[in-house]
């Protein structure tokens, strides 16, 4: 996540996305976390799914199975889609072989805290770098 969002010069959302990922940070950022050196506490990868059901709707479900996110998307072509609640974020996407990648697209302007929070929100969401494999069973898959 640190990579994806240096690499998009967007350092600033990080306090924004890493609590998520950060060990001691279920309420936010840990107390000891040092900006200089944003992986420290950082926990191994957890599993993690998305489900982009055929009428628009998406979930993603954490390790144990459990859904932590529901929202809708909407296809903008053959390479793109746009989802969020308060501030629709694009994401470009590929599809190969039953692998999926996700990367955010940076809006021109998105200097509003809403938009800065959809944006991590976003970041989240997609890992640009994460490849997401196509899974046929599981609690989510009907």
């Amino acid at each position: 996540m640190v990579a994806a969002l240096t690499k998009a010069k967007l350092t600033d959302l990080m306090p924004l996305d890493l609590p998520e990922v950060l060990k001691g940070a279920d309420n936010g950022l840990p107390a000891n976390y040092d900006p200089g050196h944003p992986c420290a506490d950082a926990l191994p990868p957890t599993a993690h799914s998305h489900t982009f059901w055929p009428d628009g709707r998406f979930n993603s479900y954490d390790q144990h199975g459990q859904q932590v996110d529901e929202e809708s998307y909407r296809l903008l072509d053959a390479n793109t889609f746009r989802m969020g609640d308060v501030v629709a974020i694009a994401f470009r996407f590929t599809v190969a072989n039953d692998r999926l990648s996700l990367a955010p697209v940076v809006p021109a302007d998105c200097s509003s805290t809403d938009c800065r929070t959809s944006l991590a929100w976003a970041f989240s969401v997609a890992f640009p770098g994460q490849i997401w494999n196509r899974v046929t069973s599981g609690p989510h898959v009907p």
